[in-house]
């Protein structure tokens, strides 16, 4: 009995640091051990008397769930399934449940003992893969966004109308290798780097790069590429979509523009705090100004239309001559 004893704690043990979420019922059903994985994953107490971990499965699941586990004990079997269940934190989370019947020395039946594996990345992933293949083929030619295939040599070869409408182009006057020349020359060494990264490991791969449209307008594209293969697993080539992100952007760098004026501005505010005389005030804006824009001369001036000329109070300057003093605008 005592070796018994010792067996099952050290049983107790690889099941409490076993990096799978781990539990045993027994011939009721009712929860008698959960590992510390799966009582941090529902948050349960050590004391399970009170705990009913039906309460934690989904609404549209606890059916068929309950009704696997029941049919189990009832045939002393083991059962496979899939439930949401709902997380320590409240998210509803796939677990995949693979569970054996538990067999005393004598025959008689203990209950059960089962893993549960968080799958619900992968069945997330599964889906989407499903649903990618599905609109793919429903929306081809119909979709708003360029869409592309290449072959296996990288030479494309469908392509669809938002895409012949951006180069303006017949379809077939833009299948190969055309799309390159497209290419804004400074953006060359990022597509190419791009590409060469990843498609002799057959892999994804993304970008963003100019292409200059049917207008003669360069668009800032941002492209996502994955490969394809056929059933048996061999590669076919890549299916690649663009968006236009331009105006997001534009957008993104004026929001900058805006935030570097505003830190400028207050970083500038700091300094002529201390500042008591009106030509340190001046002299330290022109200095402000000067780094900012990366001038070489920065003053404060008056024009005089009437005589054609101009004067400058004391001016900063950098590696140039000044223009302190008046001058004839003429000699601008």
């Amino acid at each position: 009995r005592a070796h018994i004893d010792d067996r099952e704690h050290q049983l107790r043990i690889i099941s409490e640091h076993a990096p799978v979420m781990l539990w045993m019922s027994d011939e009721t059903g009712h929860c008698v051990h959960l590992n510390a994985a799966q009582r941090a994953f529902w948050d349960a107490p050590d004391a399970l008397d009170e705990f009913d971990f039906s309460a934690l499965i989904h609404p549209d699941d606890v059916s068929a769930v309950l009704a696997t586990t029941a049919d189990a004990a009832v045939r002393k079997t083991g059962f496979a399934t899939e439930a949401r269940f709902r997380r320590h934190d409240g998210a509803w989370r796939v677990l995949h449940t693979e569970a054996q019947p538990r067999i005393a020395a004598d025959g008689r039946y203990d209950g059960l003992i089962g893993v549960n594996t968080d799958v619900t990345e992968a069945r997330s992933a599964e889906a989407a893969l499903r649903e990618s293949e599905t609109r793919f083929r429903l929306m081809a030619d119909t979709a708003p966004s360029p869409v592309w295939m290449t072959n296996a040599d990288a030479k494309v070869e469908f392509v669809n109308a938002a895409l012949v409408e951006f180069y303006g182009q017949p379809a077939d006057r833009i299948l190969g290798d055309v799309w390159k020349l497209a290419i804004h020359p400074d953006d060359l060494a990022t597509v190419e780097g791009a590409m060469a990264a990843a498609r002799p490991d057959r892999l994804p791969y993304g970008f963003e790069a100019r292409f200059r449209r049917a207008d003669d307008v360069w668009r800032w594209m941002r492209i996502s590429v994955n490969p394809r293969f056929d059933g048996d697993g061999a590669f076919l080539g890549y299916v690649g979509m663009s968006f236009d992100t331009t105006e997001t952007r534009e957008a993104l760098d004026a929001i900058e523009r805006q935030e570097r004026r505003q830190t400028f501005l207050l970083e500038l505010a700091d300094r002529l705090r201390d500042l008591t005389s009106p030509e340190a005030v001046i002299l330290e804006v022109e200095r402000a100004l000067g780094v900012e824009l990366g001038a070489d001369r920065v003053g404060y001036g008056v024009i005089d239309q009437d005589r054609g000329t101009g004067s400058m109070t004391r001016d900063w300057t950098r590696g140039v001559v000044s223009a302190e003093g008046e001058f004839r605008l003429a000699d601008l």
